[in-house]
């Protein structure tokens, strides 16, 4: 269960990694509590993404605006705790439909300019 897919990728992405330990702890949370009462818990995931005010930039995807939130409740022996953690992360949205923190190309800024000299090794 080694495999980086792109939903690890996104997780490890999503505030810097911080979203992903933060949902780590809430699982681990919820299942002692329901190992320890024998009694049911709970844990919600939700991401709003959004363009950002400023979205295109030559190319190299869309900017947009991730909204991470997280909440659980885990029993107790009279009850239930609750806890939410919410995150905002500024992201891109790639020509390849994945999610990053940096856009993942960008076209050629000097496509078509005839001012511009190439730069060989010689």
């Amino acid at each position: 269960m080694s495999e980086q897919g792109p939903l690890n990728e996104f997780l490890a992405e999503v505030d810097s990694g911080a979203f992903q330990r933060q949902l780590t702890a809430f699982l681990t949370e919820v299942s002692k509590s329901i190992f320890r009462f024998n009694k049911g818990g709970k844990l919600d995931v939700s991401f709003k993404i959004e363009p950002a005010a400023t979205s295109a930039q030559n190319g190299a995807g869309i900017k947009v605006k991730v909204v991470s939130t997280a909440k659980y409740s885990r029993p107790t022996p009279t009850g239930k705790i609750n806890e939410e953690t919410t995150t905002e992360t500024p992201m891109w949205v790639n020509k390849d439909g994945s999610i990053s923190l940096l856009a993942k190309s960008h076209d050629d800024l000097f496509a078509g300019q005839a001012n511009v000299t190439k730069m060989t090794k010689e």
